[in-house]
């Protein structure tokens, strides 16, 4: 007999506040909770001797189900001391399984055929089998690809938007062997998708995937919880609805009473010993619980109302939850997306907007306009990082409210007593939300050091060079002055990983941030020699006599940023002859547009050769990238000074590794071989970028986009010392920056994009890679496929809804044709 093992320990942060006072799998689901539907499904396929792990408000769910008689199953429940992770969690089960079983998720509503999948498993011979489905946004999921015979090749757990390459997802729903014990340790946090997978992966083991037809929805959030409502009452998944169907697409439970003068329009359904008053409309997809009373002229819309609430007279809910023994009172407006949580009231009156949550047990005044949430802070909109950073409309989405919030969120993931810094331009939107910031991380006990007004190198140096646990950059975006980006990065001054961006979005969206006593409140202090730190390990650095001795005449544009305040000392200590411009802050003229950048390129120009200069250089307003032109004014590429400064390191260092990422042209790669150089082929996040740039072997990385780090200085990128190293080049060789320019070789390489609706991109990513291709497939970024002409690259936009596509070919028109090819390759995918 196949047995079942039923995941039953998660916390539902995500579904918070509904969640507060009840384990995920508790959450009803047309009046039942979901577990209780997840095994009727079991038993369905003939799986009814069942184990369930438990850690979160057990109680709960031992006291509801029992033994599990009621249900004709037998169930025994383990109460776990901490959290052991998934798959850990089966392990200190194994006991009670000696053949094929079952592991299944208790918070998910699916009527995937289990029988179906276990045949498969069996048929294949598989030490585990996950079972598959495709889905329209794979970032929550465990991405899959599988060959013809169902054998996984690859998965990825919760991918961000650029690593993407498939719809294809891990339900959470696995067959597995016994012997699958003998690769799970014992008493350890262990992980089915980010652990036990990849290993067996990594051990060659029978690892196969099952892709099932039927319906599966994860209830991971308010969104996902709702939907999956509308589809089980609509007919899309196979569930048992409790209660009478009276009358098409309307069912209702024992005991309920309807007036003859209320309107109902399926579907709906309508729980046990509820009623339903005078002219009250219950509108289609709404579902009511056992025990509730909908008052006159009420009107509910596309909403879910839990067991024992009270709906008053007049009152209009749309979209939204309530929660168990709720009262909402008379002429109450609650708005699409709304949360109403167990044992609120709400008074006369009262209008809550769209989006609101309130917590549990929370009482709201007759008249009340309730337009943030309410509990433990205001209405949060969700975190969404790239390379690190947050960004969004000053004091609108990003606020002082937010803000705390998120510095809370960063310092929860400290350790009390830990040390982070803080920095932030010299606009005074970036320094309210900096304060903002620093209050919240102070307040769960971590101490904070206030660089204030300093360039991100600096900060960046710091961090690491003080020992610190990490810090914080709030910055003005460098495209529109109306926005801010804040930076996190870690003890090394690099860019956060994905795993420290989750686990900041986790604390933030549970809203329950950690607070520390009184006297625990982390400090603030000022490092006041911050930047002469900073100048003095960068001039060691540097060979000074060969910059002194050249006698260099350099034309500076510092375009208003910070580096104004830093780099001006660095140069007269190098003996530099500079003629500076916008070599002071403006808040007003931070962000550059487009044709802001070419006016000001075009402009340093003319000074360049009016003023007969050996180059020029244009800094961005962070101090993070660099633009440089020659002595006849000629600006140099992004991709050519890459080149040249790779070139230049690998001739002044033993160490001959540079780092590039993926959409870099090929042939530089032949190029620097030539003078013993190897390239190093990266993924284009930041991130990925400055940690291969850690490693040992590398002298030198570039993003191809101003961006230059020297790992033998900081690990990040730095316009200033990247300079100063061609500076210092130029000098000790004695040659002009255009015969160093001829160096490069020449390379036909064609950027472009292509729109893609987010719910796609996932499909697209996958029906790519299921492609056969004639030639070689680079898989270290997006898809890279080669040809007899060259090479095309498909990369995710991690922000937009768009792909990047990058073409390199013998000749130019190679280049245009094979970006055009795969622009055609990805709009044939996408359905019309």
């Amino acid at each position: 007999m196949i047995k079942g093992m039923i995941l039953g320990a998660g916390e539902g942060t995500r579904l918070r506040p509904l969640t507060s006072n009840h384990p995920k799998p508790m959450m009803p689901v047309l009046n039942r909770p979901i577990m209780e539907h997840i095994i009727r499904l079991l038993k369905v396929h003939n799986i009814t001797e069942l184990w369930c792990n438990l850690y979160y408000l057990p109680d709960e769910i031992q006291n509801y189900f029992e033994d599990g008689s009621n249900l004709g199953v037998r169930i025994s429940f383990k109460v776990e001391d901490k959290l052991p992770g998934t798959a850990g969690g089966v392990k200190n089960l194994e006991e009670h399984f000696d053949d094929t079983f079952v592991v299944i998720s208790g918070d998910a509503i699916t009527d995937i055929d289990l029988t179906s999948a276990i045949k498969f498993h069996r048929e294949r011979g598989a030490i585990a089998t996950i079972v598959l489905t495709h889905v329209e946004n794979p970032l929550e999921f465990g991405v899959v690809i599988t060959d013809e015979e169902g054998r996984i090749v690859r998965f990825l757990e919760k991918p961000g938007w650029s690593e993407v390459f498939s719809d294809t997802v891990n339900t959470g729903i696995y067959i597995l062997d016994p012997k699958v014990f003998d690769f799970i340790p014992k008493g350890q946090d262990f992980d089915f998708s980010k652990d036990l997978f990849p290993l067996l992966l990594e051990e060659k083991q029978p690892l196969f995937g099952y892709i099932a037809d039927g319906y599966w929805c994860d209830v991971g959030n308010i969104e996902s919880y709702m939907k999956v409502h509308y589809d089980a009452l609509s007919g899309k998944v196979k569930l048992d609805i409790p209660g009478q169907e009276i009358s098409p697409g309307i069912w209702v439970g024992k005991g309920v009473s309807i007036s003859s003068s209320a309107n109902i329009k399926g579907p709906v359904l309508i729980g046990d010993n509820s009623q339903i008053k005078d002219a009250a409309r219950i509108m289609e997809f709404t579902v009511i619980g056992d025990n509730t009373l909908v008052d006159a002229n009420a009107l509910l819309l596309r909403s879910i109302v839990w067991s024992n609430s009270y709906i008053g007279e007049s009152s209009t809910i749309t979209n939204a939850v309530i929660g168990k023994k709720a009262i909402i009172k008379n002429r109450v407006r609650i708005g699409e997306n709304s949360v109403v949580s167990d044992e609120c009231f709400v008074d006369e009156g009262t209008l809550i907007k769209p989006g609101v949550k309130v917590w549990p047990s929370k009482s709201i005044e007759k008249g009340t306009v309730l337009s943030s949430s309410l509990v433990w802070g205001t209405s949060w909109r969700r975190l969404y990082f790239s390379n690190g950073t947050i960004f969004g409309l000053a004091n609108i989405e990003i606020n002082p409210e937010f803000s705390a919030k998120l510095g809370s969120a960063f310092g929860g993931i400290l350790e009390r007593g830990s040390e982070v810094i803080s920095s932030r331009d010299a606009n005074r939107s970036s320094r309210m939300i900096k304060r903002a910031i620093v209050s919240g991380i102070a307040s769960t006990g971590v101490n904070v050091v206030d660089l204030q007004t300093t360039p991100p190198p600096v900060a960046h140096y710091f961090v690491r060079t003080e020992g610190l646990s990490g810090g914080v950059q709030v910055s003005t975006s460098p495209f529109d002055p109306r926005s801010v980006d804040i930076k996190f990065f870690d003890n090394l001054g690099i860019t956060i990983n994905r795993d420290t961006e989750r686990k900041i979005e986790t604390l933030f969206v549970r809203e329950d941030a950690r607070r520390t006593y009184l006297y625990e409140i982390g400090e603030i202090r000022y490092a006041p020699r911050a930047v002469e730190s900073y100048i003095a390990g960068f001039l060691s650095r540097i060979n000074i006599d060969a910059i002194r001795n050249a006698g260099k005449k350099i034309v500076i544009d510092y375009s208003f940023g910070t580096t104004s305040m830093v780099f001006p000392f660095i140069l007269g200590r190098l003996g530099c002859e500079v003629v500076s411009i916008n070599a002071f802050t403006d808040e007003r003229k931070l962000a550059k547009t487009r044709e802001e950048f070419l006016f000001s390129i075009n402009q340093l120009s003319q000074i360049v050769t009016t003023l007969r200069a050996d180059m020029g250089i244009l800094l961005d307003s962070q101090g993070e990238k660099i633009f440089i032109l020659d002595e006849k004014g000629s600006p140099i590429t992004d991709e050519d000074l890459a080149y040249i400064l790779a070139f230049l390191a690998i001739r002044t260092q033993p160490r001959k590794d540079v780092a590039f990422p993926v959409y870099m042209p090929r042939v530089f790669e032949e190029g620097l071989r030539h003078y013993g150089g190897n390239v190093v082929w990266t993924k284009s996040s930041d991130r990925a970028i400055m940690e291969i740039s850690t490693r040992n072997h590398i002298v030198f990385a570039s993003d191809g986009e101003g961006g230059a780090i020297f790992p033998q200085f900081q690990f990040t990128y730095d316009g200033m010392f990247g300079f100063a190293k061609l500076l210092e080049f130029l000098s000790i060789e004695n040659i002009p920056l255009s015969q160093l320019k001829d160096l490069v070789p020449s390379y036909s390489l064609v950027k472009s994009r292509v729109s893609c609706p987010w719910e796609h991109k996932g499909r697209v990513m996958r029906e790519l890679l299921e492609k056969k291709y004639d030639k070689e497939v680079d898989y270290t970024d997006g898809i890279r496929v080669f040809t007899d002409d060259g090479w095309f690259l498909v990369l995710s936009d991690p922000n937009r809804p768009e792909f990047h596509i990058y073409a390199e070919g013998k000749a130019i028109r190679e280049a245009e044709r094979l970006a055009r090819e795969a622009a055609e390759m990805i709009n044939n995918i996408i359905p019309k």
